[in-house]
C-alpha cells in the first residue's frame, strides 16, 4: 500500500478531497486514507467520537447529506484506481457520548461517577486521555459491545471504503481484534486492517500479525540512525507482519520543521522511510513541505498552507 493521507476538516469539503486524489494519483500512490469523520464529543477533536453514526459537520460542506457524499467520494476514487481506508476508533468513545448512559455496562466508573479515562503508558509514566472515556470488552461479548462494533465496520464497508486503520489498535485486547477482523473477512475477504502499534513490544506487534492484520506502522520515523532497536525490531515481526512507514503523520510534528528546513535533510528522511518499509504513508501538505502539524481538535479550513515548495 502505498497511502496519501487526506485531513477532511483542512478542506472542509469533499469536492476539494477529490483534488487531493488526483494529486495523489499523479505522485503514485495507489490508496487514500481519510481521517476520522464522526461526530465529536465536547473536546472537538476528531478522536474523541460521540456518535459512530453521525458526522463531524467541519469535515463537509454545509447543507449535504454526509453519507451521500461519502459514498460519491468512494466511487470516486475507486475510478480512479484508489483503495480507501478511515480510522476505526474502538478504544474509547467521548466522555459524554450517549452511549454511556445508554450502555453503561460497556464502561466502568470512578468513586464520583465519572467513566474511566483511556490513555497510553509513555516514557514518564502513564499519559491520560481527558477527552476520552475507556471501553471495556468481555470476552463471551455478553454485553455485545464487539458486535456493536462489528456493525460500525459494516456500516462503513458500505459507504465504499476497502478496510481501516485502527486507532491505537495495540491497546484493544487482541481477542477483539480477532473476532471483528475474522468476521469483517467472512463479507468482504478483502477488507484491510492497519494496526497503530507506536511504542509497543514486538510480541504485541506479532500478536497483532496473528490476529489478521496486514500491516502496523513502523516506527522508523524515529529512529536516530545509530541505534540497533530499528532493525532489531523489523527482524523479530517481518515474518509475522509487515509494516508502513511515514516521515510524519497527524500525531507528529511536520517533517520540514523537525528537519529544522534543511531541505536536503527533509528529502533524505522520505527516502528513507519510503524504502525502509513494505509500505509507504505520507499526510497531506509533505510534498509542499507544509510546516504546520494538523491538530486533531483545533485545525480548520483557515489553515490550508501555501508555500513556495513542490515536491510532487
Amino acid at each position: 500500500l502505498y497511502i496519501y493521507n487526506i485531513f477532511p476538516r483542512i478542506y472542509g469539503n469533499t469536492n476539494k478531497w477529490r483534488q487531493c486524489v488526483q494529486r495523489a494519483k499523479y505522485m503514485g500512490f495507489n490508496t487514500i486514507y481519510v481521517n476520522a469523520f464522526y461526530k465529536c464529543g465536547v473536546s472537538n477533536s476528531i478522536y474523541s467520537i460521540c456518535d459512530y453514526y453521525s458526522f463531524d459537520s467541519l469535515s463537509f460542506q454545509k447543507g449535504c447529506d454526509p453519507e451521500k457524499e461519502i459514498k460519491k467520494f468512494n466511487h470516486y476514487c475507486k475510478r480512479h484506481g484508489m483503495l480507501t481506508l478511515t480510522d476505526l476508533v474502538i478504544n474509547h468513545t467521548a466522555p459524554d457520548s450517549p452511549l454511556i448512559k445508554k450502555h453503561k455496562n460497556w464502561y466502568k466508573f470512578d468513586k464520583k461517577g465519572n467513566p474511566i479515562k483511556a490513555g497510553t503508558p509513555g516514557d514518564d509514566g502513564f499519559v491520560t486521555w481527558v477527552d476520552t472515556a475507556k471501553l471495556y470488552y468481555e470476552k463471551d461479548d455478553k454485553n455485545g459491545l464487539k458486535k456493536y462494533m462489528l456493525d460500525i465496520c459494516k456500516y462503513y464497508l458500505s459507504l465504499g471504503f476497502d478496510g481501516f486503520r485502527c486507532d491505537v489498535a495495540n491497546l484493544v485486547d487482541p481477542e477483539v481484534w480477532d473476532y471483528i477482523i475474522s468476521e469483517v473477512r467472512k463479507i468482504k475477504p478483502d477488507a484491510i486492517f492497519i494496526g497503530e502499534s507506536f511504542m509497543c513490544p514486538p510480541e504485541t506487534m506479532i500478536r497483532m500479525g496473528k490476529s489478521g492484520f496486514d500491516y502496523i506502522f513502523s516506527s522508523s520515523k524515529w529512529w536516530n540512525y545509530e541505534g540497533d532497536w530499528l532493525l532489531e525490531q523489523y527482524n523479530q515481526t517481518k515474518d509475522y507482519i509487515a509494516s508502513i512507514s511515514f516521515p510524519d503523520n497527524h500525531d507528529t510534528d511536520r517533517l520540514i520543521k523537525t528537519c529544522n528546513y534543511d531541505y536536503e535533510l527533509f528529502l533524505q528522511r522520505i527516502k528513507f522511510t519510503a524504502l525502509f518499509s513494505k509500505g509507504f504513508y505520507i499526510t497531506d501538505g509533505l510534498e509542499f513541505a507544509c510546516e504546520n502539524k494538523f491538530m486533531v481538535d483545533t485545525t480548520r479550513a483557515k489553515d490550508l498552507e501555501k508555500t513556495q515548495y513542490n515536491f510532487m
